[in-house]
């Protein structure tokens, strides 16, 4: 299964890696950065992040992103893979995740059916000049109307139907409803390609009992303001063009599609997050918006601006003509009409929107008010500098004055950022790096092990988490099963002692392996040796304060009978066996 899973190709569907010596780089999807500091090494099959400390195989890097134990990242795994896996468990062993996931599916499916069978959603698609070829590729369905279309025909697993929100309870608590009726359906999937939420856009009149957009509510499987619509299918576009083109909505990212427009993602129904911005990030340095130019949408384009300024992206925001929409522009314009529409820094655009009221002092303070809490979401020194120079410039102001304003800007700001965050990592005293490089170089060597796997004393690690990797390994070792690192890392579910090892993995050996053993044997039996001392000694002199002279008789007869051994050159198995004995 390990083999045939490309660790960087596995990675690669979550975060854009880029080819740096020996290994690949990119942005932590654990933690939220600037600078990329995650690391993985496609030759040894590791994932290291040195922000958050986050680290392990392939597996490990599934269980921590998709929340799974370690059977349901084998079988992940092996359905990507197409290979099929022994089933042994039934449907009632399955975790909620994926029980979740089976009644989305069965949902999907549902409405793929209802789709094809009905002319309702495909003359809504055609009257909106959307092709066949679009609502296949997005695979959209369609749920009709009715009150129990989908329920009627499921006759078990409610809860999970319920869950995610494709039925719903009757108020006197005799059955159940579809939540969706007749509405074209979205799926939504997640990074990993499975159906995780849909939204639906009603088909019949509007009014006031029938939202024009309908969402599937948050579940164990899906959270809105950690996604975008379509991401997952475009990620490739998005890394090729360098860029991605983001809209509000499903029908303004279809008509993208439709014009040949692939690097596209597109909000969940509710307003851009931190999470989503984040997101994006991973994926691209560049984020284009292309929201509606109503004052509602300018206020839009301009919080999710300031979000993904303050993620790392560069931001800018396409004004269009004042008789077009997103749609209507690129159904009169094309996709090739978005090369030659204009195109602001997020700044500039704060400034077109509000220009009108630039002839006055008071206008202008507003105006400059503005741009600078969007200076305060930047992260970067120098950006922020030259942002404080083209308010300067654009609203004759002195620079001086708008960076005294900002000190008050940023107090009364409280932008949406989230505090980096550290993952569970093993901590050790700089005492104990002796012990610590020398897992490292066993992990790293196991077959130059024999002699410490068949001799070494364990007791000789002081740490006892580092004393029970060792005692594992040579665990695996004595049944002939330690043939590297992954075997180690599979034993443990701690993400902790994961993060660990994959540091271990990922650490070059700085000599010969085993010149560096021996000297590292050395120097831990050394360490021992002089700790049983310094304990020895404090027995004997809490036994002399005391006054408790048959235990000091007995320490200190011990003392003599170790310091004739060290005179007579005993090796130091056999001082730490005298230190120890009763």
């Amino acid at each position: 299964m390990r083999e045939a899973s490309d660790i960087v190709d596995v990675i690669s569907q979550y975060v854009t890696l880029k080819k740096r010596g020996a290994n690949h780089l990119g942005l932590c999807p654990f933690h939220s950065e600037k600078a990329p500091s995650f690391t993985v090494s496609h030759d040894k099959g590791f994932f290291k992040c040195f922000g958050c400390g986050a680290g392990g195989n392939v597996f490990s890097f599934v269980m921590q992103r998709e929340n799974m134990n370690f059977p349901e990242a084998v079988e992940f795994l092996a359905k990507r893979a197409n290979l099929e896996i022994p089933r042994e468990r039934t449907y009632e062993q399955s975790s909620a995740r994926e029980k979740l996931f089976s009644a989305l599916a069965a949902g999907h499916q549902f409405f793929r059916k209802q789709f094809e069978k009905s002319s309702i959603p495909k003359q809504y698609l055609k009257s909106r000049d959307f092709s066949a070829r679009i609502s296949a590729k997005m695979e959209l369905g369609y749920a009709p109307d009715g009150w129990d279309n989908f329920a009627g025909t499921h006759k078990s697993d409610f809860k999970n139907y319920l869950a995610v929100g494709l039925l719903r309870a009757r108020e006197k608590g005799d059955g159940y409803y579809d939540y969706f009726r007749n509405r074209l359906i979205f799926p939504i999937k997640d990074l990993s390609g499975r159906v995780c939420a849909f939204g639906g856009r009603y088909l019949g009149e509007e009014d006031e009992h029938n939202a024009k957009y309908l969402n599937s509510p948050e579940s164990l499987v899906y959270n809105k303001g950690s996604l975008l619509y379509a991401l997952g299918e475009n990620r490739s576009a998005i890394r090729q063009s360098g860029f991605v083109y983001l809209v509000e909505g499903y029908t303004d990212l279809l008509r993208l599609l439709e014009c040949g427009v692939e690097n596209c993602a597109a909000g969940l129904g509710t307003a851009f997050t931190s999470g989503q911005a984040k997101l994006l990030r991973r994926y691209t340095e560049k984020a284009v918006l292309l929201y509606d130019g109503d004052e509602a949408g300018n206020s839009a384009a301009v919080k999710a601006g300031r979000l993904l300024l303050n993620a790392g992206a560069d931001v800018e925001v396409i004004i269009l003509p004042k008789e077009h929409d997103p749609d209507t522009y690129l159904i009169e314009r094309g996709g090739k009409g978005l090369e030659s529409v204009s195109r602001f820094s997020l700044l500039n655009f704060q400034y077109q929107c509000q220009k009108q009221n630039a002839n006055s002092p008071s206008g202008r303070e507003a105006i400059a008010k503005s741009m600078l809490e969007t200076v305060v979401m930047m992260p970067d020194e120098i950006k922020r500098s030259l942002a404080f120079q083209e308010i300067s410039e654009t609203l004759n102001i002195p620079e001086d004055a708008l960076r005294n304003s900002m000190k008050k800007v940023a107090r009364n700001t409280q932008p949406e950022i989230e505090s980096e965050t550290t993952t569970d990592n093993l901590a050790f005293s700089g005492n104990e790096k002796p012990e610590v490089d020398f897992i490292k170089l066993l992990l790293n060597s196991p077959q130059s092990g024999e002699e410490i796997f068949t001799s070494f004393n364990p007791e000789y690690i002081g740490n006892t988490t580092l004393r029970d990797i060792f005692e594992t390994m040579k665990s695996y070792w004595l049944k002939g099963e330690l043939k590297n690192i992954n075997r180690i890392i599979d034993h443990y579910n701690q993400p902790k002692i994961q993060n660990f090892l994959a540091e271990c993995a990922i650490w070059e050996i700085p000599g010969d392996t085993d010149d560096l053993i021996r000297d590292y044997e050395n120097r831990l039996k050394m360490k021992a040796f002089k700790k049983e001392k310094i304990r020895i000694d404090n027995l004997l002199k809490e036994a002399q304060s005391k006054g408790d002279f048959a235990t000091e008789l007995a320490l200190l007869k011990k003392i003599k009978n170790i310091r004739k051994a060290e005179l007579e050159g005993e090796t130091f198995d056999h001082l730490f066996e005298l230190l120890n004995s009763e």
